[in-house]
């Protein structure tokens, strides 16, 4: 068993045992094309764009193919478990196979026109078309994924809000069962912080664990919300303006007002409003610092007008 604790969801850990790559290749070598064998449940294309090989698309078949050495295929053998990893999948292998390119199979794309030889300086500027090209094929061997066990959302101790929980927890794209990806754990932090902030808690701090355990297959993922105190808007103060657009107008767009409570989306919507009013090519909206006596937020709106036609 291994049981893996991730306080910020922060790794690095490989089995280089079974991923570098035995094939004799020589020191550097043209890359023709790259294929994978056995990736069905993520996506190739999103694997490819991860990796230090990479070939020219096929509709692009004038362009040289690339140069690399046997060390960048070590590499991409990494990279692809730990994107495999960051997608659920924890006990994912690779491995690398080449197929040695024969000089008829690429005559058609590798030979230099007259024009191009004239045009370029091919011992400065494109790579040796003496040395040899290989296809690379990746074979990946998926393994079975970790699975959402648990998600718990844990308020600070002298948080009496009951019903605080339960609707956090709903906004959640985590459930028991599915599959974790790092990125859907990312996400949800981010959507406990907004909707905090949309019901008055926009200092929240929100810390989360995961346990994974890779005998089991499981990860308990655990949220530490401390929602901080509940504020409302203070002094309002917009500056850049200078009469350019009337003040009804102004304060009609301007949905945050002193004294109301904080919500996140009326700075959203204020900063829409002002946008809308096609007469500002700038508009910044920056909350201060919060006054801990009266837990209140400044806020600050810069704006800058279009220049008069």
């Amino acid at each position: 068993m291994i049981k893996i604790f991730y306080p910020a969801l922060v790794f690095l850990i490989f089995f280089r045992a079974f991923n570098i790559c035995a094939v004799e290749l020589p020191p550097q070598f043209r890359v023709y094309k790259i294929s994978f064998k056995g990736v069905a449940s993520v996506s190739r294309g999103e694997l490819a764009k991860t990796l230090i090989t990479q070939t020219p698309p096929a509709w692009k078949f004038w362009q040289a193919r690339p140069v690399i050495a046997q060390s960048d295929i070590n590499d991409d053998l990494l990279r692809i478990k730990q994107f495999y990893r960051d997608h659920g999948y924890y006990h994912s292998q690779a491995v690398v196979e080449t197929r040695k390119i024969s000089g008829a199979e690429s005559a058609d794309q590798e030979q230099p026109s007259s024009a191009d030889m004239k045009k370029r300086d091919y011992e400065n500027d494109a790579p040796d078309f003496r040395l040899p090209m290989y296809e690379v094929i990746f074979i990946v061997d998926e393994g079975a994924p970790v699975l959402i066990g648990s998600v718990d959302i844990k308020l600070k101790p002298d948080i009496t809000a009951s019903d605080l929980r339960e609707p956090l927890t709903d906004l959640l794209n985590l459930k028991q069962g599915q599959i974790f990806v790092l990125a859907d754990y990312q996400e949800a932090k981010q959507v406990l912080q907004k909707s905090l902030g949309n019901r008055g808690n926009p200092k929240a701090i929100i810390k989360g664990r995961v346990f994974v355990n890779t005998r089991d297959n499981t990860a308990d993922i655990v949220f530490e919300i401390d929602p901080g105190p509940l504020c409302v808007f203070g002094e309002v103060s917009v500056s850049g303006n200078d009469g350019y657009v009337n003040d009804v107008i102004m304060d009609r767009a301007i949905t945050v007002k002193e004294g109301k409570e904080y919500i996140t989306a009326e700075i959203e919507e204020t900063q829409r409003n002002l946008y809308n009013l096609d007469v500002f090519r700038m508009t910044l909206i920056k909350p201060g610092d919060l006054d801990h006596e009266n837990k209140s937020i400044p806020i600050r709106i810069e704006v800058s007008p279009r220049k008069r036609q």
